[in-house]
C-alpha cells in the first residue's frame, strides 16, 4: 500500500513539471504569434496607427 502512495506522489510531480514546461513553451510561442498576426495585418493595409 506505501508503494501506491509513491507512485502517485511521483506521477502528481511528473504532471506538474509537464504543465509547467507546456506553459513556459506557450508563453514563448504566444507573443511571436501576436507579432506575426499584427504584422500580416499592417501589411494588408487594415491596420492604421489611428486605430
Amino acid at each position: 500500500m506505501k508503494h501506491l502512495h509513491i507512485i502517485f506522489s511521483l506521477l502528481f510531480i511528473m504532471l506538474g513539471i509537464v504543465i509547467i514546461t507546456i506553459s513556459k513553451m506557450i508563453e514563448e510561442v504566444i507573443p511571436k504569434l501576436g507579432y506575426a498576426a499584427f504584422q500580416s495585418a499592417a501589411a494588408a493595409g487594415s491596420y492604421t496607427p489611428n486605430d
